[in-house]
């Protein structure tokens, strides 16, 4: 897999990340999921608090599996102290 740079920060990322809108969206087991993406070398997941229940299930996926991963995590909201939440 293609990596490369993100900006400034030193990390190495591929080129190819997972989204989990819509496949994480769900109360389903989505661990066999993360462990295929990984397997190709796929290790970036995108998620925010407007996909539902991707964030919690990717959680749950990525347990024991966190420091194999970079997650981005968007905050989704007009609203100054609620993103300070998120």
């Amino acid at each position: 897999m293609e990596r490369r740079s993100l900006g400034r920060t030193g990390l190495q990322v591929p080129v190819i990340g997972m989204g989990t809108w819509r496949t994480f969206d769900t109360t389903e087991d989505r661990a066999p999921l993360v462990e295929a993406a990984i397997s190709a070398a796929i290790n970036l997941f995108d998620t925010s608090p407007m996909y539902g229940r991707a964030e919690k299930a990717l959680s749950t996926a990525l347990r024991g599996r966190r420091d194999q991963v970079q997650v981005a995590t968007k905050v989704w909201t007009a609203d100054a102290e609620e993103g300070r939440r998120q």
